[in-house]
């Protein structure tokens, strides 16, 4: 009678197992197939999008500047979400400065609270605090400017819609 009821209660286990996985896996699972066939389809499109010329030449004349080994490195795929994030924060600082300045200041600090304290835990510490400032500091300015925009965008496409009502072309809407 005892191993009947284990065997039941096994079995009731089991089934609501499959039940809940069957239940996941549809709403779940499916999403990050959808997600990476989406990716997909992005890579390939934005591989097929040609870059206006007035871009390009703004990039080239911005890194024409630049010596060989500072094109290489900022033209690096790593820096991609560093640079996207000096963007959208509004500075205009090259992305390999900004880690130079970053690593400079968190070296300062580390050297610093090392002669101090001659502790190296309390100098690893500094050092990691000191480099990881001014990441902070492109995060708060682009959350700054990020609000700025939220408040500033209803006026603006309330002059959009009042342009467009008083008959100009979209394009010149835009402009306003």
């Amino acid at each position: 009678m005892n191993s009947q009821l284990l065997v039941f209660v096994g079995l009731v286990f089991v089934t609501v197992f499959v039940l809940m996985f069957a239940l996941f896996m549809p709403v779940f699972g499916e999403n990050g197939g959808s997600r990476k066939r989406l990716r997909e389809r992005l890579n390939k499109m934005a591989e097929d999008v040609e870059i206006p010329t007035a871009v390009k030449l703004l990039r080239e004349d911005k890194l024409g500047k630049l010596s060989a080994t500072e094109r290489l490195v900022e033209t690096s795929n790593s820096l991609e979400g560093l640079r996207f994030l000096i963007c959208q924060s509004g500075h205009k600082i090259l992305a390999y400065r900004f880690i130079l300045l970053s690593g400079s200041i968190g070296l300062g600090a580390g050297l610093v609270l090392w002669f101090l304290s001659k502790m190296w835990l309390l100098a690893i510490v500094a050092f990691s605090l000191g480099s990881s400032v001014l990441y902070f500091k492109l995060i708060l300015d682009r959350g700054q400017r990020m609000a700025r925009f939220e408040e500033q965008l209803p006026e603006a496409i309330d002059v959009m819609r009042r342009a467009l009502q008083a008959g100009h072309p979209f394009n010149e809407s835009l402009h306003l």
